[in-house]
């Protein structure tokens, strides 16, 4: 059962915009229209032009349910995305990213913690990403964090 839908707008030249819905999808095809049309909008990148569209990639993940990650390395690479949860506010990176742009497991939870805004890395006495002993998530010196991962 698909709880959730991300939408990535990819060109030639990279990535031009991405949005998802992670939980709460019920009508999935409104979902990636809304998304989609929403992505074009996205503040990260640079405005979509008109002209770019015909060429632009879409990449549709959907998303199962998220549970807890017993560390942050607890996910199965390039098929399970993973998400990390800072404070309340969710960030995650879809699974196929790691797959297209080449990354490993450590490369892809250090962007997810960047897209999340750390400024560095959590760590505890200087190894970085030990999780806690509670099994729920990574803390780091300003404030914890949890990884979420979805369930397969």
């Amino acid at each position: 059962m698909y709880r959730g839908v991300a939408v990535r707008l990819i060109a030639d030249t990279g990535d031009r915009a991405c949005l998802a819905y992670w939980y709460g999808v019920t009508d999935a095809p409104a979902a990636v229209r809304s998304a989609a049309y929403a992505a074009r909008e996205d503040p990260r990148y640079r405005p979509i032009e008109e002209s770019e569209i015909p060429e632009l990639k879409l990449e549709l993940s959907v998303f199962g349910k998220f549970v807890p990650a017993r560390d942050p390395f607890d996910f199965q690479s390039g098929t399970e995305t993973l998400m990390v949860v800072k404070k309340g506010d969710p960030t995650l990176i879809q699974a196929g990213v790691m797959t297209d742009l080449q990354m490993s497991k450590l490369g892809y939870v250090r962007a997810l913690c960047r897209k999340a805004g750390w400024k560095r890395m959590p760590e505890i006495r200087g190894s970085p990403l030990v999780p806690r002993a509670d099994g729920q998530g990574c803390p780091s010196r300003r404030g914890g964090g949890r990884y979420m991962k979805e369930k397969k």
